[in-house]
């Protein structure tokens, strides 16, 4: 799971506001084989076109409901439906949810974290299956109770476990006990299915 860093590179949103992750490149990412010296032919052969459907047309209308999305489920924290409304009745798909919510310790450092997360987010797009560059991760600034949530959305949980094996993701899972009271990884399954316009969310 790729942590969720607490750091002026990262800005949590407002009520029906995006939640965007601004590191990495938003636009021409169909079109090209490479980014930052990222190799992304593998992420590019993994998406389906339902998958760009979500993506392009879907994912950056995603907002907050909730004041407290940080402790709300998923399922009410986020307009899910308007999504699934503007993807149209035509595409069917299923997804896999990582969420991650966490206390984090008043000792914690946070650029190591951040950094940590930066190489660990690299590694998965060249994995493939993570959903795209900007709108496949969502993160929260800490509150005043040190608490955070970050969220990503994965082709299936195959391409998510394959990432959780790779080095740079085994890094930063080890810094979980140095960095955290506690943390919390909730997984669920996203479903859209054709002549709907909603988004079911499964528990795993």
């Amino acid at each position: 799971m790729i942590l969720a860093p607490h750091s002026d590179a990262f800005r949590s949103s407002t009520l029906g506001q995006n939640l965007l992750h601004d590191i990495i490149n938003v636009t021409g990412w169909t079109t090209s084989k490479t980014y930052g010296g990222i190799e992304l032919e593998p992420f590019l052969n993994s998406l389906r076109p339902v998958d760009v459907a979500l993506i392009e047309k879907g994912l950056p209308h995603l907002r907050s409901l909730s004041q407290d999305y940080l402790n709300c489920p998923i399922q009410q924290a986020f307009n899910w439906n308007t999504l699934a409304s503007i993807l149209g009745k035509e595409w069917q798909g299923e997804w896999f949810v990582v969420v991650f919510r966490s206390i984090r310790k008043i000792s914690a450092d946070h650029q190591r974290l951040f950094e940590a997360d930066v190489r660990s987010q690299k590694e998965a797009i060249e994995t493939g299956g993570f959903l795209k560059m900007r709108y496949q991760y969502w993160y929260a600034d800490l509150n005043e109770h040190q608490e955070c949530m970050a969220m990503c959305i994965w082709v299936d949980v195959e391409y998510a476990a394959k990432a959780s094996r790779k080095p740079l993701h085994r890094e930063a899972a080890k810094l979980a006990g140095q960095m955290y009271d506690s943390y919390v990884l909730e997984r669920h399954r996203l479903i859209k299915r054709a002549g709907e316009t909603i988004f079911h969310i499964e528990p795993m």
